[in-house]
C-alpha cells in the first residue's frame, strides 16, 4: 500500500557536500575550481 503524501513527514533541512570534483582535481595537481567547473 502506498503511504498518502500528508502520512510522510518532509524533511526540515538538506545539505549539499560538494566535495568530490575539487579532490578529483587536486589528485590531478589542479586548481580545485577546474574539478568544479568539470562537474
Amino acid at each position: 500500500m502506498r503511504p498518502d503524501s500528508n502520512d510522510v513527514p518532509l524533511p526540515r533541512h538538506l545539505a549539499i557536500i560538494m566535495d568530490g570534483n575539487g579532490r578529483w582535481a587536486q589528485r590531478r595537481r589542479r586548481p580545485r575550481v577546474i574539478g568544479h567547473r568539470a562537474g
